[in-house]
């Protein structure tokens, strides 16, 4: 199997003098056991393996085979270099099953998309384990036979038995089980409100979220939804099989699936486990014969790995620039040799509303930056005087537009001041502290603590923006107070 379609592989046997066998074509550890299960097959019912060199070439060598799938047409290719059966037949038909220990066979997967490569390539028929049979039978214009052992197999290319083709009415048993659901929306008593979003969300194929207490019946009507989901066609019936089918999600004796799927995965799952990547590398390992303890080890990295990359996707969909808005400089001054740009943007808050400005011209810079998601703005205030003692004030707001991002962004500026210890020494000293959000009139609000003292340095959360004000002297409460009128915002104005 490539992805969901089939690739034809050829058995080729070499049969010699000798007492060895060969099996070469790329096999994994699965095809390579099977030489001891055929064995065993062909003795309980009454057969010897040729007692002689056997080669085995598995064909295109170039493309690995994985799985025990390729068991009985392996025997039935030793068996015909042994002239234990009649090869006239062999050509015709397409065989794929894995044998037990006692012959019997057992099913596989892909029956389906096998069954369409048969048919693609005028094949006459296939032999497939009976529990596969229904699956692969809804491939028409092929000869589909099912068998529950390799005698019967055996018998068949011999004249000795005759096979009893599966014929499967595919439009009838599509339509017939199209409405037949084991959970129906029509069950629902009540709930009008969320029964109406439902039916809107299933008609026009829109996301929906449920939030509700325990009990209230999120998960009942979620997995009712299917039922007014709007039908599969034939070919999405298909496509939906064959997919199934490769996975070995389909069950034994089953057709079509004409019902759209359901997965009802727990809240609390992580992007790894529902991206379903761990388990499935996990599966390939196996079969290559990893170990335990790397199979473990490697589980634990890629998580790592993948929830990494998951932050930094995230992180870029949440810093890319939409829209930048950045005014020109309406002039220069020259502050102690220093050639300076003088702006003039508005700005939401000005020195003078926090205290005496002690300089009459001033350099105002508004820099935004916008997303769908986020508006970042930079504001400044710069005396346009050569007296140092003249404060300056800079702060940066933040607007979250979408409200599933505070919390990511709250935790990523946290963490951007932090105690970094290496070898019991300190190599960042600076860090937040929480204070009091009372005078901003804020959610939380936390002080910037720099080598045993506090630096003039706030970082204030509101419900919808986040503040990050430095000012150039130890501010006050009515200051904060001032500070919180003018950028918190609504929040700022429902607590005047």
């Amino acid at each position: 199997m490539q992805g969901i379609d089939a690739t034809l592989i050829t058995i080729e046997v070499n049969s010699s003098r000798g007492c060895m066998f060969y099996l070469v074509g790329l096999p994994d550890s699965a095809v390579k056991e099977s030489h001891q299960r055929i064995i065993s097959a062909l003795q309980v019912n009454g057969y010897r393996i040729p007692t002689s060199n056997i080669i085995i070439n598995m064909a295109p060598a170039d493309i690995r085979k994985e799985g025990s799938a390729y068991d009985l047409p392996l025997a039935i290719g030793m068996l015909a270099a042994g002239e234990v059966i009649q090869p006239d037949k062999l050509n015709r038909y397409l065989m794929m099953g894995e044998l037990s220990l006692d012959g019997s066979l057992q099913p596989i997967k892909g029956a389906l998309p096998i069954a369409i490569k048969a048919r693609e390539l005028g094949f006459e028929g296939i032999i497939v384990p009976r529990q596969n049979a229904l699956e692969a039978a809804v491939v028409n214009q092929i000869q589909v036979y099912g068998v529950e052992n390799i005698k019967e197999v055996i018998e068949f290319f011999n004249g000795k038995q005759e096979l009893t083709p599966t014929i499967v009415n595919t439009r009838e048993e599509f339509y017939a089980q199209q409405s037949s659901f084991d959970l129906d929306f029509a069950d629902v008593k009540g709930q009008e409100n969320v029964k109406r979003a439902l039916e809107v969300a299933a008609a026009g194929g829109h996301n929906i979220i449920l939030i509700g207490a325990p009990g209230s019946g999120k998960s009942m009507l979620a997995k009712r939804l299917p039922s007014i989901l709007p039908p599969l066609s034939l070919g999405e019936s298909l496509e939906t099989t064959k997919i199934h089918s490769v996975a070995g999600r389909l069950q034994n004796n089953t057709g079509l699936i004409s019902k759209r799927p359901f997965r009802d995965p727990h809240h609390t799952i992580s992007t790894v486990a529902m991206t379903g990547a761990v388990i499935y590398i996990r599966e390939r390992m196996k079969k290559r014969g990893a170990s335990r303890k790397k199979n473990l080890l490697f589980t634990i990295g890629l998580t790592v790995i993948m929830s990494s990359c998951f932050v930094m996707v995230l992180t870029a969909m949440v810093s890319s620039v939409g829209i930048t808005k950045r005014s020109r400089p309406v002039g220069t001054y020259d502050k102690g040799g220093w050639e300076m740009e003088v702006y003039d943007d508005p700005i939401p808050l000005e020195m003078k509303d926090l205290r005496d400005a002690g300089c009459d011209q001033w350099s105002t810079i508004a820099d935004r930056a916008e997303t769908i998601f986020l508006a970042h703005t930079e504001y400044s205030q710069q005396p346009l005087t050569t007296d140092r003692s003249v404060p300056d004030l800079r702060y940066e707001v933040t607007e979250v537009k979408a409200g599933f991002l505070y919390g990511f962004l709250k935790k990523r500026l946290l963490w951007e001041r932090q105690d970094v210890v290496t070898d019991r020494k300190v190599v960042m000293a600076d860090h937040y502290e929480p204070v009091d959000p009372a005078p901003w009139k804020a959610l939380d609000a936390y002080r910037v603590y720099w080598s045993g003292g506090y630096l003039n340095e706030y970082l204030v959360f509101y419900e919808d923006r986040i503040l990050e004000i430095r000012f150039g002297w130890e501010p006050s409460k009515w200051q904060m107070a001032a500070a919180a009128e003018k950028l918190a915002g609504k929040a700022g104005e429902s607590k005047k």
